[in-house]
């Protein structure tokens, strides 16, 4: 991934210095708290990881970090017809801190309500045709860590 080399300026209290980008995103270096060093490359793109699904699920649940940020990105099918069912398991590091629940829309413009718990279990809340089996859900939620 390249970065836009674009010319900028900056005010130097007098005149505008001029300057321009002669490095890519895998080139510049970011110093960590811990003073180790991490690509802006490797800070864009974030760390990445997969749900792990129940039985009776099918699909794909990729997290990815941004910081604080988790963002959950995929397709959940499901034939529970139970509230309370667990659909997957988030993994330790992209956990909530606390219980959030978030509304996922359907293949036939319905929707679902999905918890998460801080144990990472999810759970199916309730949906508007629960005891309808072989619901697909589209993951798109985000949640902000502690």
């Amino acid at each position: 991934m390249a970065i836009k080399k674009a010319i900028f300026k900056i005010f130097n209290g007098s005149t505008w210095d001029e300057y321009h980008h002669k490095t890519d995103s895998a080139q510049v270096a970011h110093t960590n708290s811990d003073n180790s060093a991490t690509t802006a490359e490797a800070i864009f793109n974030g760390t990445t990881a997969k749900a792990t699904l129940a039985s009776g699920s099918s699909g794909d649940i990729t997290l990815r970090k941004h910081g604080n940020i988790v963002v959950a990105l995929g397709r959940l099918k499901t034939s529970a017809t139970a509230a309370g069912a667990t659909l997957a398991t988030i993994p330790a590091g992209y956990r909530p801190n606390r219980y959030v629940r978030l509304l996922a829309p359907r293949y036939d413009l319905r929707y679902g309500n999905i918890g998460i718990n801080t144990d990472g279990v999810v759970a199916l809340v309730n949906d508007s045709q629960l005891s309808e089996a072989n619901k697909e859900y589209y993951i798109n939620l985000c949640w902000v860590l502690a």
